[in-house]
C-alpha cells in the first residue's frame, strides 16, 4: 500500500478493504500493513490535541491495540478510515478528559496548603512540650 496525497485512490481503497479482511481473521502482517499506512495520521491528529509527543505515541499504540483486540467487527466497516477517525477523536477527548480530571485532583489538594502554615507541626511541638514538662513536674521533689 502507498500514501498518495490526502486521497485515497480506488485501488488504495480495494487494498484496504482486502487487508481489513486479513487483519479480521488474524494475519499480523496484513494488520502491520494497515498500522503502516495509518499510523502517522493517527500521530498527527492526536500530537494536534494531546500537545505532547509521549502521549500521542501512546495513543496510537492504544488505538491500534483496540482495532486488533476487535479485529473480528474489521468486515462489517464500510469506511475504516472514517471509523479510524471516530475511535481517534474519542480516545484522544477520553485522554484529555483524564488529564484534565487528574490536573483537578492536583490542583485541589494543593490549593489549601501553604508552606507557611505549620500549625500541624505546632500543634505536635506543643504536644510534646506539655508531655516533656509534665514529665519533668513529676520528676521535682513535693515540696
Amino acid at each position: 500500500m502507498k500514501i498518495c496525497c490526502y486521497y485515497m485512490q480506488k485501488e488504495e481503497i480495494g487494498e484496504v478493504k482486502i487487508q481489513l479482511a486479513k487483519v479480521a481473521k488474524g494475519d499480523h502482517d496484513a494488520y502491520r500493513r494497515i498500522f503502516d499506512f495509518y499510523k502517522d495520521r493517527v500521530y498527527t491528529y492526536s500530537i494536534k490535541y494531546l500537545k505532547s509527543e509521549e502521549l500521542a505515541e501512546e495513543m496510537v499504540q492504544e488505538i491500534f491495540l483496540k482495532i486488533w483486540l476487535s479485529r473480528e467487527k474489521l468486515n462489517d466497516i464500510s469506511n475504516f478510515g472514517g471509523y479510524l477517525r471516530t475511535i481517534s477523536v474519542n480516545m484522544n477527548l477520553d485522554a484529555l478528559r483524564k488529564i484534565a480530571g487528574e490536573n483537578r485532583v492536583v490542583q485541589l489538594k494543593t490549593s489549601g496548603w501553604d508552606e507557611s502554615d505549620t500549625s500541624t507541626e505546632d500543634q505536635i511541638m506543643r504536644r510534646d512540650s506539655e508531655a516533656y514538662i509534665a514529665m519533668l513536674l513529676e520528676k521535682l521533689p513535693k515540696q
